[in-house]
């Protein structure tokens, strides 16, 4: 008995009766096949013996096509292209060292960099790079204030050599946690910071009965000029509300010369009287506003009152030092480590 020759739909085989080849089924592909068969699936010439179907190979492909293989008794993989397969979600979310900052960027040698598979950049290195790129954008270690700065940098200059517990006992009577707001803690930050930037070096180390050692520091020709450079940007700049940096100004004004600090205390007497007309027109402001509250002139009114008083100080100690008292770089008998007044 002769069957119809044709497809079996349930499996996708072809009906044993073969078709001749003008009458065969011309198969177009889906799409264009993107992987070969893999390496343990064998053709018919290596099947064994008494094996009637072999098994596919488990695999998980990641491409956004996802590969699908169709084997219903067919020796021979078949690959076919899945259209608009989704790719899976990554569920997990990365929440660690969300403290930190993270600049995104472009890896310029990403070559040199040894990654793990699942690793980003900005988890492996993303602390690294940011440091990297702030410390070349600002002029000092943006995580310390400029004050605290100033105020070691200036007090290992003034003390050298010296460690780090001398400056805390040191700068403890100086009331600098009041005024300054530098907590003890803070100045061994500075200290490791400063010589970091190459501004302090390590002078040696120091032994007192059963103590540790401890290390000295002093100022490099570097720091000498960065503490310059801060404590003249705090001579000719007058701050409205902030009494800070004149409070450094007057503990190690001793570093510049007897001209320039008298120079730039007499442009301080001068931008107080502009500053203090800006006020003016601020409290002008705040009686005209329909929204802002009237109590709020008070704040110009206290920072005009502070700015005043600051300005007679610069006139009183201008004519101290015009008299001779204290003594500055270049003159004789300049000894940092002891001020002393005429």
């Amino acid at each position: 008995m002769t069957r119809e020759s044709g497809i079996n739909e349930t499996c996708g085989g072809v009906s044993e009766q073969a078709k001749s080849p003008e009458r065969a089924f011309a198969l177009k592909a889906g799409g264009d096949v993107i992987g070969q068969s893999h390496e343990l699936e064998s053709g018919t010439e290596h099947k064994f013996t008494g094996v009637k179907n072999e098994r596919l190979v488990g695999i998980h492909f990641h491409q956004v096509s996802e590969i699908w293989l169709v084997n219903c008794r067919v020796n021979e993989r078949v690959l076919v292209v899945v259209e608009e397969a989704k790719e899976a979600v990554e569920p997990h979310i990365n929440t660690r060292r969300l403290h930190h900052v993270e600049i995104e960027r472009v890896e310029a040698n990403t070559a040199s960099g040894k990654f793990g598979p699942d690793v980003a950049i900005t988890e492996k290195h993303g602390l690294r790079l940011a440091k990297s790129v702030l410390k070349r954008a600002l002029p000092y270690d943006w995580g310390m204030s400029t004050t605290t700065r100033l105020v070691v940098l200036g007090a290992v200059n003034q003390f050298q050599p010296v460690h780090g517990y001398f400056l805390r006992r040191e700068l403890m009577t100086w009331h600098i946690d009041e005024w300054a707001n530098i907590q003890p803690g803070s100045i061994y930050n500075a200290l490791r910071s400063l010589k970091n930037d190459g501004y302090l070096a390590e002078n040696g180390t120091e032994t007192a009965g059963n103590r540790p050692e401890r290390t000295t520091y002093r100022i490099t020709e570097a720091g000498k000029g960065e503490l310059l450079r801060m404590l003249r940007d705090s001579l000719w700049t007058v701050h409205v509300f902030d009494t800070k940096p004149v409070m450094v100004l007057t503990s190690f004004m001793y570093a510049l010369t007897r001209e320039e600090v008298l120079a730039g205390l007499e442009h301080r007497i001068t931008e107080i009287d502009t500053r203090v007309a800006s006020n003016t027109y601020r409290i002008a402001d705040v009686a005209n506003s329909t929204s802002t509250p009237s109590y709020v002139r008070e704040i110009f009114e206290l920072a005009t009152a502070r700015l005043r008083a600051e300005q007679q100080w610069a006139r009183e100690v201008s004519e101290r030092i015009r008299s001779g008292s204290y003594v500055f770089a270049g003159e004789e008998n300049h000894n940092p480590a002891r001020i002393t007044t005429g």
